[in-house]
């Protein structure tokens, strides 16, 4: 009976430990970034970093910018209103992948509101960085 039995535990252990060690790698892979001090998004730059990423954001006539110390491979940001919405948007890179940009609502969101929640994605050699944090007008 062992004999009958021992081939598909052992197949099934092979599938399980491949399924565990997939399952360990991704949390790995997410790395949380900090809000530095105070965050204005239309007045001053917010910075977001951790140990390995530093980014740098900032808004202008209607344009969202950040830029990285390393090169990214995707960067979403998203502004999340009062009711819980959830606006995306890709941000677009340039040859360096160093700086991006998009055309973002930062601006009239931020005149409507005294602060606005803000999320970001940001994918560093199959690293998630993430935050969520808030610009608030002084």
């Amino acid at each position: 009976m062992a004999i009958v039995i021992a081939p598909f535990l052992i197949v099934g252990g092979y599938i399980a430990a491949d399924y565990y060690a997939q399952e360990q790698d991704k949390s790995k892979n997410l790395f949380q970034l900090s809000l530095e001090g105070q965050c204005d998004l239309t007045k001053n730059p917010c910075i977001l970093s951790n140990a390995q990423l530093t980014l740098t954001l900032s808004d202008q006539y209607g344009v969202t910018r950040i830029e990285s110390n390393h090169p990214v491979e995707e960067m979403i940001l998203s502004f999340v209103n009062d009711y819980n919405k959830e606006i995306r948007y890709k941000m677009k890179s340039d040859e360096n992948q160093q700086n991006w940009q998009a055309k973002t609502e930062a601006s009239s969101l931020l005149s409507q509101s005294s602060e606005l929640k803000m999320r970001l994605i940001s994918i560093v050699n199959k690293g998630y960085y993430f935050s969520e944090f808030y610009s608030r007008k002084d």
